[in-house]
């Protein structure tokens, strides 16, 4: 864990008396931190004090976890009641506590804030409490307070922290995403989407002629997926696309599905942000799509010419000649989908290589 310590950002303060209903903001924005905070409860007035991480304003909504210690009740807590927009049942709590007595008149929280959960070990380790927690990725605000009197911050260290992963171990040769809607990121899954409606992320390579392909995987992430009438959340279970010849938004370009929910395989042309289907597949239906269930979607292009392949069979064969470049995407439609594998070879590379393979011969005269 040290490896991963940000010290060129690294914050430290100590003798910090935080007064009545105030709060203490280290100057520091992020969501992804290691903080090391103890309090000097020898002379505190305080009913509890702490730190709030992952704060923002939304509206008319605060948006923070709350990482605390009542002093009277000595006891350590995560207060996720207003964390972000979550809902695991009636049986899961917003609010966890574990005991923990001050050791020298000292209380310590060391905290791992990670960008959905948040990790607390009171004192050397003696209380333990593990949360997940769901905040707007522009909810990023930090802060330590003190409710009801006074707590002396006795030492404080904020490390943000650097990926684990060094580089992302999503196989891709596509760089430069842009996240035009939704949820994306980089996880040992591959590439994750999550959106309700369709959503888009966009790399920066472009082409115009080309092979272009990804295993897609939609997601069923509850504990029932294949027993629907049990889900205790909304969940829903739509589709994953590969998106080309697109424009920087993904408002025009051409979408290659595997729709779950449908049962089907779509290519969908979207004009100014509005989709035409262009061409259903659903094998007579006799199409068994699944999630959790990965496939290999391949598209070929070649002019007006699509081609849409489905674990390698042909299954789209259309012409349209809206857009004849652009560039490479992915696409998400009322789904958590995850891609991997996402590669492409452009049919100028080919040609290239076919070149370097038997290059030409041309006569002194200059003449072909």
């Amino acid at each position: 864990m040290k490896k991963i310590r940000d010290h060129k950002e690294k914050i430290k303060h100590e003798d910090v008396v935080l007064s009545k209903d105030s709060s203490f903001l280290p100057n520091l924005t992020g969501d992804t931190f290691e903080i090391i905070a103890e309090f000097d409860v020898s002379k505190a007035t305080a009913t509890e004090f702490g730190v709030k991480v992952r704060k923002g304003k939304h509206g008319d909504t605060d948006e923070q976890t709350v990482i605390g210690y009542d002093l009277a009740e000595q006891k350590l807590f995560v207060d996720r009641i207003n964390s972000g927009n979550f809902n695991f049942g009636s049986n899961v709590k917003g609010k966890h506590e574990a005991p923990l007595r001050s050791s020298h008149k000292t209380v310590k929280m060391h905290i791992f804030l990670d960008r959905s959960a948040v990790e607390v070990f009171g004192g050397d380790g003696e209380s333990v409490i593990t949360d997940q927690i769901f905040p707007l990725s522009s909810s990023d605000g930090l802060e330590l307070y003190s409710k009801g009197g006074e707590a002396t911050l006795k030492s404080l260290e904020i490390y943000p922290l650097k990926s684990i992963w060094g580089k992302s171990p999503v196989k891709s040769q596509l760089t430069g995403w842009t996240t035009i809607n939704g949820s994306w990121g980089d996880t040992i899954a591959g590439r994750q989407g999550q959106s309700t409606g369709d959503a888009f992320t966009i790399a920066k390579n472009t082409g115009n002629d080309f092979t272009y392909q990804a295993d897609i995987k939609v997601l069923d992430t509850d504990s029932h997926p294949d027993d629907p009438n049990k889900d205790t959340v909304d969940n829903p279970v739509g589709a994953g696309a590969l998106v080309f010849r697109s424009d920087a938004t993904g408002s025009n370009a051409y979408v290659a599905n595997v729709d779950v929910l449908n049962n089907v395989v779509k290519l969908i042309k979207f004009a100014d942000g509005k989709p035409t289907e262009l061409a259903v597949y659903n094998d007579n239906g006799n199409l068994d799509l699944k999630p959790n269930t990965d496939y290999q979607l391949k598209v070929e292009t070649n002019g007006k010419n699509i081609k849409v392949y489905l674990n390698g069979d042909l299954v789209v064969h259309t012409r349209d000649k809206s857009f004849i470049s652009g560039h490479f995407g992915l696409n998400v439609w009322n789904s958590t989908a995850v891609f991997n594998n996402i590669r492409y070879t452009t049919k100028q590379a080919a040609n290239e290589k076919d070149t370097a393979a038997y290059p030409r011969v041309i006569p002194a005269d200059g003449n072909r």
